[in-house]
């Protein structure tokens, strides 16, 4: 889940989410984070971090996980800043980009389209090349119920990103696709998505999206 907010100098703020990592993609000055566990009492740490770095709660109990963060911007001026809280790393994927997330487990191979080259004396019109910002949108956690469901078309997605829960019985299916407990499947679509599995089986799912 990304959560985007501003704080005033010095200024405090309280979170109420569950999670075991915690990303700092955006901010301007360090913030200092009290992390309530969910494990020992309601145990809290209290940490201070910048923008790119990454806190694992669970790093010595894999099940603990942060149910409430405290925020304070130690700056004297204005912090904008942009927070990723879930279940899994967040990684990022390229250098400068905006997106991050845990890939594991499946290659997708896509056609390849062969394009003839074009000499450069042949050109005889300016060549604009565009460049598509993307981020990383939480859908957050979806369960199967009966055994399906469908996950809707985005004319702004780029890709669909399906998460399997460590605690399901079995594979889901994506597509036909078989997705196993833990594993990420990331398919390059726009379009409507359909997922099987066993009944209530649990998948998270995420979506990287045009801005």
């Amino acid at each position: 889940m990304s959560i985007e907010k501003t704080l005033s100098p010095n200024a405090r703020t309280t979170i109420l989410e569950v999670g075991r990592f915690l990303y700092i993609r955006k901010a301007s000055a360090a913030l200092s984070i009290i992390l309530t566990s969910d494990v020992d009492q309601g145990q809290s740490v209290e940490i201070k971090m910048h923008r790119g770095e990454q806190y694992d709660i669970g790093e010595f109990s894999p099940t603990a996980r942060f149910t409430r963060l405290e925020i304070q911007n130690l700056s004297d001026e204005r912090n904008d800043i942009e927070l990723e809280i879930g279940l899994h790393r967040f990684t990022p994927s390229i250098a400068g980009s905006d997106i991050n997330a845990t890939i594991t487990g499946i290659t997708i191979d896509l056609p390849v389209e062969v394009v003839k080259p074009v000499e450069v004396s042949s050109i005889t019109k300016p060549v604009t090349i565009e460049y598509h910002r993307k981020r990383m949108v939480s859908l957050g956690t979806m369960s199967l119920g009966a055994g399906k469901i469908s996950l809707p078309a985005n004319p702004e997605r780029y890709e669909l990103l399906i998460t399997g829960y460590t605690d399901n019985s079995g594979p889901v299916f994506v597509s036909g696709i078989p997705v196993y407990p833990g594993q990420v499947f990331i398919v390059e679509t726009n379009s409507e998505v359909e997922v099987k599995g066993a009944a209530a089986s649990i998948i998270f799912v995420s979506e990287i999206v045009y801005e």
